[in-house]
């Protein structure tokens, strides 16, 4: 009965978490490849901002991955 429950619980939480755990993948693959292109000096290119862009979702999904978190265990 209780590995029942475990399987829908894990089923469940899975169904919350799985979405933002791959958004948060993709962007760790799209800032490893932003980091690893060579620096072009100072100035504001394109590139730099969209690193700077891609960076500023990464960690507001970070952030709204322990929020969810927390949510998600005060609920159940």
């Amino acid at each position: 009965m209780l590995s029942k429950l475990f399987k829908y619980e894990l089923k469940a939480t899975a169904r919350l978490f799985l979405p933002i755990y791959l958004t948060i993948l993709i962007f760790a693959v799209v800032n490893r490849f932003f980091f690893a292109l060579p620096n072009m000096g100072d100035s504001m290119t394109i590139t730099s901002i969209m690193m700077f862009i891609s960076m500023l979702v990464y960690v507001t999904l970070m952030i709204g991955m322990v929020l969810m978190t927390l949510v998600v265990l005060i609920q159940r």
